[in-house]
């Protein structure tokens, strides 16, 4: 148990150095081109007018807005358009199209990949219809994509924070954005989230044909990982607090475990070695929760177990502290230690979950390639076309 915790430990010591080193960086570029946003939209008729409203009020001099209705059965369209019709000038900025399947699938993927058809952006942004935007957004992604940046992720983060349980949800969602800025700060890109992320447009052509065919969480991921892997570019880490981007978060517990699950099932298209790591930190857990469940007959396996607890405590707080300082959630830290216990068990049951049961995204099941033979990052020309 102790070598187990020493290696969990530098691992996350490691990851959270990445995490310092980007947090540090500022963008320099002062590249400038035309940004098409894309957002798909499935019935978010009580968010989709926010967030337009945040993303048509940006300081980026050249931008368009891209909204792809995704099958709404709600007034979601409608409110669109409305948004549209009230200035000629944002009219001109804010454009909405349908979502057409045919030969690509459905799902939010599919409907990325109409609206991408439908830009004309050097540079392409993507971002959930639930999600709200600073008047620097743009400027501040854009100030990370330099000559050798292909790629850049950007925060998010949860707003919903006055309750006990909300706090633990935004404080674990700060954890994931943590490891996804230390992974890139180490080089060695792991996650992101499609709700704040920009890319170049010939890069996304590139990996178009090898894209997946239906909707499943990974599709940002491969692509960040193809740009590391068998491009030229770089991938950065937005670490401008203008560049956050908010939303809710679940809106129930139910919901909460539904969204982790369909995350999880990202895992099998990861390259080998990201799901070896991610495999090892599962037994770490497995192991520390019998050590723990042993200890009530064996005192000395219940003291490995809470000493393997307090190292990863310390380093977790380590690797997530900075994250929530520097984007101003330094409060979530007061339920770090609950967050803590709670945390190994419930990865013990949304990670075998998220890979044997399908989910479900706006009401539609999540369609999954088989796990036999997926492409990975560094050959995804191997994939399926779409």
């Amino acid at each position: 148990m102790a070598l187990v915790a020493l290696l969990y430990a530098a691992g996350i010591e490691w990851l959270a150095s990445g995490t310092r080193s980007v947090l540090r960086q500022a963008g320099s570029s002062t590249w400038r081109p035309l940004v098409s946003v894309i957002i798909a939209a499935r019935n978010e008729e009580t968010s989709i007018e926010s967030c337009l409203t945040s993303v048509l009020v940006n300081d980026y001099p050249d931008f368009e807005v891209i909204v792809v209705d995704d099958g709404s059965t709600d007034a979601t369209p409608g409110i669109i358009q409305s948004i549209a019709s009230r200035s000629s000038g944002v009219g001109n900025r804010l454009k909405l199209v349908r979502s057409n399947p045919v030969g690509r699938g459905s799902g939010k993927v599919a409907a990325l990949a109409r609206g991408i058809e439908e830009s004309s952006g050097e540079v392409l942004v993507t971002l959930d219809a639930d999600c709200l935007v600073q008047p620097g957004w743009l400027q501040s992604m854009l100030s990370f994509m330099n000559p050798r940046v292909g790629f850049v992720a950007g925060p998010v983060a949860y707003t919903r924070t006055s309750r006990f349980l909300k706090s633990i949800e935004a404080l674990e969602f700060l954890s994931l954005i943590s490891v996804g800025a230390g992974a890139i700060g180490i080089g060695k890109p792991l996650i992101c989230n499609s709700a704040n992320a920009a890319y170049r447009r010939e890069l996304y052509q590139q990996m178009s044909d090898s894209l997946p065919p239906t909707d499943f969480a990974a599709a940002d991921e491969l692509l960040m990982h193809f740009v590391h892997e068998n491009t030229p570019y770089g991938v950065a880490f937005c670490s401008s607090p203008e560049a956050l981007v908010t939303t809710d978060g679940a809106d129930s517990i139910s919901g909460f475990f539904l969204q982790r699950m369909r995350w999880v099932s990202m895992v099998g298209y990861l390259p080998a070695g990201y799901r070896f790591a991610l495999t090892a930190v599962f037994l770490f857990f497995i192991l520390v929760f019998v050590y723990l469940l042993s200890g009530f007959w064996t005192t000395n396996l219940a003291a490995a177990a809470l000493a393997a607890l307090a190292v990863k405590s310390v380093m977790d707080y380590r690797a997530v502290a900075p994250v929530c300082r520097h984007f101003g959630f330094g409060r979530l830290l007061r339920v770090f230690l609950p967050a803590e216990l709670l945390y190994i068990p419930y990865v013990l049951v949304t990670a075998p979950l998220g890979t044997l049961i399908p989910t479900k995204w706006k009401g539609r099941a999540t369609p999954r390639q088989s796990r036999s033979a997926p492409a990975s990052a560094s050959d995804p020309h191997t994939q399926n076309e779409k």
